[in-house]
């Protein structure tokens, strides 16, 4: 029965270790954009992966930002509400992805200059007015309401705006 215990300490200790061990080798969870606020403006800074958010803007002044593919994070002026970033007190939205296949929404009234880059980017405006610039890259540019301007740059692009240059479609 010694032997026998004996036995079960060392397989318990070693799949311990082996639990361990695979938890450290596993790759952290890539983190997502970063909202913060600057005097009235929220700005959402994406990554150079492939980022997707959604931003809701009330007409209190009140932004939240969520993503479905990483988490987003809290800078200066905001607040972290378990996977939600919200700021309070913004008049205007500012969207600046990086490169990588980006996605970015934008639901409710405040203004917003909404930018891409390099790589396949979607971005949605609000019913303010908006401003759109896809980048390089096939982009496709919603203004939605408002009295938008999209701007495709290089690539083939698809744009709805009021006004839209460097759209092909």
């Amino acid at each position: 029965m010694f032997a026998t215990r004996r036995t079960l300490a060392a397989l318990a200790l070693a799949t311990t270790a082996l639990a361990t061990s695979a938890a450290l080798a596993a790759p952290a969870h890539a983190a997502g954009a970063t909202v913060s606020k600057s005097g009235t403006a929220v700005k959402i800074v994406g990554t150079t992966g492939n980022d997707s958010v959604d931003v809701t803007d009330f007409a209190n002044g009140t932004v939240r930002v969520s993503s479905i593919l990483h988490s987003v994070t809290a800078g200066a002026g905001c607040t972290q509400l378990g996977a939600v970033v919200q700021c309070t007190g913004a008049t205007r939205i500012q969207v600046s992805m990086s490169s990588g296949d980006d996605t970015a929404r934008i639901t409710g009234p405040l203004p917003a200059t909404m930018s891409g880059s390099a790589g396949v980017d979607r971005l949605s405006g609000g019913s303010g007015n908006d401003s759109l610039s896809g980048g390089s890259g096939n982009d496709f540019l919603f203004g939605n309401g408002g009295a938008d301007f999209a701007d495709g740059s290089a690539g083939t692009d698809s744009c709805s705006s009021e006004t839209e240059v460097n759209c092909e479609s």
